[in-house]
C-alpha cells in the first residue's frame, strides 16, 4: 500500500515531520539527538510505520508542526498534536542556560567573566586572585 507522501524525492510536510521525529530520537549523529533520544524520548512502535502515524495525526495543517503535550513524554498518539510555533514556545522545558563554568564553579550574577573556547569562564578561573584561593 502506498501513501503518496514520498514520491520521486519529494516528500510531503507530514512525511518530513514523521521522518524528522524518528531521526532525532534514534540517530545519534543527528544534531538534535541530545535534546530527544539522548534524553530518553522515544517514538512508539505503532509510528514506525508512516501509515499509522498518518491515521493517528492526519495531514499536517499549514503553519503547524508536530508537538508533544508533555515535553518529557514520548512521541505517541496520546501525547502529540499539531501546534503553531507560538503554541510550542509555551510548551518547552525550563532550564538554566549556564549554571557552571568550564571548571565547575557556580556562575552567579557578577561572577561571569567571558566566553572563551566554547564555554563560559568565571572570574575565579581567570584571575590570579582566584588561583591564589585555590579555585582551579
Amino acid at each position: 500500500m502506498t501513501h503518496g507522501h514520498a514520491r520521486h524525492n519529494k516528500h510531503s510536510r507530514t512525511y518530513n515531520s514523521w521522518h524528522t521525529m524518528k531521526r532525532r530520537c534514534r540517530t545519534k549523529t543527528d544534531d538534535n539527538y541530545h535534546y530527544y533520544g539522548g534524553r530518553g524520548i522515544k517514538v512508539c512502535k505503532r509510528w514506525d510505520d508512516f501509515i499509522n502515524f498518518l491515521k493517528d495525526m492526519g495531514i499536517r495543517p499549514p503553519h503547524k508542526t508536530l508537538d508533544r503535550v508533555n515535553n518529557n513524554g514520548d512521541y505517541k498518539p496520546s501525547n502529540c498534536k499539531w501546534s503553531t510555533r507560538k503554541q510550542q514556545a509555551n510548551n518547552n522545558r525550563k532550564q538554566a542556560r549556564w549554571s557552571h563554568c568550564k571548571r565547575g564553579h557556580k556562575l552567579m550574577a557578577g561572577n561571569l567573566y567571558y566566553f572563551s573556547n566554547g564555554s563560559w569562564r568565571c572570574k575565579a578561573c581567570v584571575t590570579r586572585r582566584g588561583r591564589e584561593r585555590g579555585l582551579k
